[in-house]
């Protein structure tokens, strides 16, 4: 239950890295070739010396949190994404969906729940991706039951699902 193709996440990808200066898109294209090549310490390397700059963005951290989320690599994804937050990078949207990624992949459901909930915090609304990810959690560690309780939780805090998580649960 992931993605219905690397090409739906790459274009979140690519669409949030045409949003932001150039700078950080033409980084985005290096971290994302170092990976395509199969050197994923170079991308890192990339990454370490972009955080010492001011101004940074979260777009090219999204290639190297693919990558780990890809292949389960959750604590490498989270360590990652600390890096970038006390280097002063804000979590975008996207970001937030790599590691929900990372969790499905790894079958961590408490990691997928504490990120949901921080990516709530941060004021942004579920979609299909988000969904996908985290129903995909819960049906991968056989607890597809808890989402009832998801769902009253939702609601109780003023969020009512969307209409994706519905879809979703008919594919699940």
């Amino acid at each position: 239950f992931l993605f219905s193709s690397c090409c739906d996440m790459r274009r979140c990808l690519l669409r949030f890295a045409a949003e932001y200066p150039k700078r950080s898109s033409n980084l985005f294209a290096r971290v994302e070739g170092c990976i395509k090549a199969g050197k994923p310490q170079a991308a890192r390397a990339e990454l370490k010396r972009y955080m010492e700059q001011k101004d940074v963005t979260a777009a090219p951290f999204g290639p190297m949190l693919h990558y780990h989320a890809e292949r389960g690599e959750i604590d490498e994804a989270f360590a990652l994404f600390h890096e970038m937050v006390q280097s002063g990078v804000a979590p975008e949207q996207p970001i937030y969906h790599m590691l929900l990624k990372a969790c499905h992949v790894a079958k961590d459901l408490p990691r997928a729940e504490a990120t949901f909930q921080e990516f709530l915090d941060a004021g942004y609304a579920p979609g299909h991706i988000v969904y996908i990810s985290l129903v995909g959690t819960f049906d991968a560690v056989g607890q597809l039951d808890r989402v009832d309780a998801l769902l009253d939780q939702q609601e109780a805090g003023g969020r009512p699902a969307d209409p994706s998580l519905y879809a979703t649960l008919m594919h699940a």
